[in-house]
């Protein structure tokens, strides 16, 4: 596979996507099952669930190199 078509098929992108999706799943389930979420621990979950907007748009905005 050349550097050509590595960037074409946009491989580090959907692998950062990917991680970041299975990144929010575990911190979704982790903190649906706490007992009483403290304020600590509901701004983390906000935080990790926040940063997919920012992760979601330079995904779909970047360009890969030609």
């Amino acid at each position: 596979m050349s550097i050509s078509t590595f960037n074409q098929l946009r491989v580090v992108p959907r692998l950062m996507m990917l991680t970041y999706m299975w990144a929010t799943y575990t911190v979704s389930v982790w903190f649906m099952n706490l007992p009483e979420p403290t304020t600590s621990q509901s701004t983390f979950a906000s935080v990790v669930w926040g940063a997919g907007a920012a992760w979601f748009g330079i995904y779909i905005n970047g360009k890969p190199d030609k």
